[in-house]
């Protein structure tokens, strides 16, 4: 890989747009036949600072220096860049820029660990690469590979640290896919080597979510895998929690947590109740083959209490068809726990009301795009959109009383 530190970065300037523009709801699969610059222009942009961030084709967040406020990370074809915001007159400027083996897929950055974990894989710009994962010092973009993979089908499902054996260092569980419809777990133990030691899972059909964590409250660890589709064509996908076992060659699905449709996304955080055992598993529920005509976006959770597993359906997005990623942040002023959720229509925040459904407002209205970032950076809350056009950066406004 070749990288590009900039010492002395260009500030670059800043225009303030508070236009709000309204249209009606356009049809998701006729809406994806229009350029998306053309789509861009027919939605609210809460507060934008557009001059201009470049293309990108995803976009990620990341508290690159640990100082509690995010950088920015645009993706475009095989190359990886950082943005830091500096202030309202400079606006953000470029910390560093990196060639890839692909198309970077996802991002992992975490106290725990010293690298920013960055996974490559294949994607328009870059159709044939193979699933790398490198290791990037936050702070100037030099890198290396850590692990690599080439098989049919080069797409990340999941990278998460872990502890998952008796030493005190952290291990790195990869999901990925191997071919067309199979994934896999690998997880990656003495990252610091020379070359890691894998410890495979079987393969697992659609496995399109993956992570690994204390749901139970008991001793050990559980995985957990989410499908969007089942075992044949067509077929609804499912929830499943299983022991977890560091080599895994006989992993298979078999009970399963009854979901409506397929499960698009699993995220597993710490209980705020006393009377739960664990973490608690939140996970997007609703999605079907035919997507933009009968699935509906809920977020559901799974906890542990007096020994029996329990789900409750928390809030729904019935205009939308899943929730592609959601992100729980604690807000620095309130101290108050948020947790935004992407649609395929715009950036949602979903807030816990005494009793009832979780009130759902949308903060974002966008078009239909599958990946998106939300950052806290210069005492704002901001939500990134991918775009050819250039990355459009929004500051959100978050309702009063929450």
């Amino acid at each position: 890989m070749r990288f590009q530190l900039y010492k002395r970065p260009q500030l670059r300037g800043m225009r303030q747009s508070n236009i709000e523009l309204r249209a009606t709801q356009p049809n998701i699969m006729g809406a994806l036949s229009l350029p998306l610059a053309l789509l861009l222009s027919l939605y609210t942009a809460v507060e934008s600072f557009a001059d201009p961030l470049p293309p990108s084709r995803r976009v990620f967040s990341a508290d690159l220096d640990l100082d509690g406020s995010d950088e920015l990370l645009i993706a475009h074809n095989a190359q990886l860049s950082a943005w830091r915001w500096l202030n309202k007159d400079e606006g953000w400027t470029k910390l560093w820029k990196i060639d890839g083996p692909g198309v970077a897929q996802k991002v992992l950055r975490s106290p725990q660990y010293p690298s920013l974990l960055v996974a490559w894989g294949m994607g328009k710009g870059k159709m044939v690469a193979p699933i790398t994962v490198s290791k990037v010092d936050p702070l100037t973009g030099q890198n290396k590979a850590l692990w690599e993979f080439k098989g049919g089908r080069s797409q990340i499902v999941s990278l998460q640290l872990l502890q998952a054996d008796e030493d005190p260092d952290l291990e790195l569980l990869v999901a990925h896919f191997v071919s067309k419809y199979h994934t896999r777990r690998v997880i990656l133990d003495k990252l610091e080597g020379a070359k890691p030691e894998e410890h495979l899972s079987s393969q697992i059909r659609m496995a399109t979510s993956w992570l690994i964590a204390d749901i139970d409250g008991k001793p050990g660890l559980e995985e957990v895998i989410g499908r969007v589709y089942g075992e044949e064509r067509g077929e609804y996908g499912d929830l499943s929690v299983h022991p977890f076992t560091l080599d895994a060659a006989k992993l298979s699905i078999t009970e399963v947590i009854p979901t409506a449709r397929g499960v698009k996304g699993i995220y597993a955080w710490p209980s705020l109740s006393a009377k739960e055992s664990g973490s608690q598993l939140f996970f997007s529920d609703g999605w079907v083959a035919a997507y933009g005509k009968r699935a509906k976006a809920g977020l559901k959770r799974l906890f542990w209490r007096d020994g029996r597993i329990n789900v409750e359906s928390l809030a729904s997005s019935p205009k939308e068809f899943t929730f592609f990623d959601m992100w729980r942040r604690v807000d620095p002023v309130t101290s108050l726990p948020l947790l935004f959720a992407q649609g395929n229509q715009g950036i949602n925040l979903l807030s816990p009301r005494l009793r009832g459904p979780w009130r759902s407002v949308q903060l974002l209205k966008t078009p239909p795009i599958v990946n998106a970032a939300i950052a806290y950076s210069g005492s704002s809350w901001w939500a990134f959109i991918p775009s050819e056009s250039g990355t459009q950066a929004n500051r959100l406004s978050l309702p009063p009383a929450l």
